[in-house]
């Protein structure tokens, strides 16, 4: 996600919630939805670019300082639940 790339990906959970849709699904466990979507991705400039883009957006909302910070936070909140 954070070199632009465009993504296809399985629908197939976590995967769709990571993603925020950014990607071009594929029913999971299909081989010839997954052929359709990489197809319409190469074919498709526009369609690559644009999907490109929203990974690269998408991808600003993941940090290891991020994670380091929910993390703590997680675990220091833990005894308490």
């Amino acid at each position: 996600m954070s070199s632009g790339c465009a993504i296809v990906s399985s629908s197939c959970p976590p995967l769709p919630e990571i993603l925020g849709g950014c990607s071009l699904e594929f029913a999971a466990r299909d081989i010839e939805d997954m052929g359709r979507q990489i197809c319409a991705c190469i074919e498709d400039g526009s369609l690559r670019k644009e999907i490109g883009q929203c990974a690269l957006v998408r991808s600003r909302d993941f940090s290891w300082q991020l994670c380091a910070e929910k993390t703590y936070a997680a675990l220091v909140d833990w005894p308490k639940r």
